[in-house]
């Protein structure tokens, strides 16, 4: 039986090179190994972060408001959307799309969010199958669009990179913050739960630069006790993880989470709030705060003053990473093209 021609959307790659979806993206396409895929990348300096002998890049000019144009595909052909592009003809094309949270429909309502979830919501319509990276993104799916898609739905988590390992690395008075500061992420909470703890360090990395609020309110709670930098590559990630006293991670809402696992692989033990896909994700291997006010958030990273209970949480988070190894997971996203 001929094979079909596999075409993977890179779009994401142009919108965010970095971030949690990209970085997901690219552990995937490292790994694949089922048979030829045609990646569409609209930026050709990106190309060699792709060297996957089964990956054939198909470089397109990128242009103006590029997620709001469908694409046209031939008949018979299989198109993965990884961030709710749309066909343009549906014709005989299968449709696999990925959805990662639906961070936008609860807690942002500007007008670009709002073209998102209209986008978002034709995909589903559209698409032959529905990859959701949590059960929780499937349940929230469910919820807003309704039982009638539930046959589309495909789990797959994400699975994460090698780089993270643990390290035999003497552990700092540093408490380790990763990703966007968002209201939903409780970073103001983080910080205001340090400013009680004497002799300890935040250490930010990602989210884009510190702005001057970010700044004033930093400075006001912790004087010079913090440090931001930007995007750091995997290895001098797993570093700070292997530094950190913990990884404080106490956001309302996420579709995965990537960084709790991360953290777990590197040995660095993780405090969360419950809710969403984090119970899920952390499986009881982290230690969870049902308010992650600064108090709460306080009174944890103390606990981990106790080398007994860091260490078990140590443990059990490693245990709990396998479940994202590659080797268990990349046999689901093969399956995703054997249609």
């Amino acid at each position: 039986m001929e094979k079909k021609i596999i075409n993977i959307d890179g779009l994401i790659f142009s919108l965010q090179n970095r971030g949690g979806i990209s970085s997901m993206l690219y552990q995937i396409l490292k790994n694949l190994n089922s048979q030829q895929l045609n990646l569409i990348l609209y930026n050709q300096n990106l190309k060699k972060n792709f060297n996957n002998q089964n990956i054939k890049i198909k470089n397109k000019s990128k242009r103006i408001f590029e997620i709001l144009r469908s694409i046209d595909l031939n008949d018979g052909e299989i198109f993965h959307s990884t961030y709710y592009r749309c066909l343009r003809n549906k014709k005989k094309t299968i449709l696999i799309s990925t959805f990662y949270d639906f961070i936008h429909e609860y807690y942002r309502k500007d007008f670009k969010s709002n073209i998102l979830v209209y986008f978002k919501k034709k995909i589903a319509k559209q698409s032959d199958i529905i990859h959701c990276i949590s059960e929780n993104t499937k349940n929230d799916l469910l919820n807003i669009y309704g039982n009638k898609f539930e046959n589309k739905c495909r789990v797959i988590y994400p699975f994460i990179s090698d780089d993270y390992l643990k390290l035999n690395l003497e552990t700092k008075n540093q408490i380790l913050y990763v990703g966007g500061r968002q209201k939903y992420k409780n970073f103001n909470n983080v910080v205001m739960a340090i400013s009680k703890i004497k002799n300890h360090k935040l250490k930010i990395v990602g989210g884009g630069i510190l702005n001057n609020n970010e700044k004033l309110f930093l400075n006001n709670y912790l004087g010079d006790r913090y440090e931001h930098v930007g995007f750091i590559s995997n290895k001098k990630l797993n570093i700070e993880y292997n530094r950190s006293k913990c990884l404080v991670y106490c956001s309302n809402y996420e579709g995965f989470g990537i960084p709790i696992i991360e953290a777990m692989k590197s040995g660095c033990p993780v405090i969360v709030k419950n809710g969403s896909s984090i119970d899920e994700v952390v499986n009881n291997s982290g230690l969870m705060l049902k308010t992650a006010d600064p108090a709460e958030i306080a009174e944890a990273i103390k606990g981990f003053d106790d080398l007994s209970l860091r260490n078990k949480f140590i443990k059990i988070g490693i245990e709990n990473s396998y479940r994202f190894t590659t080797s268990k997971l990349i046999k689901n996203y093969n399956m995703l093209y054997s249609l």
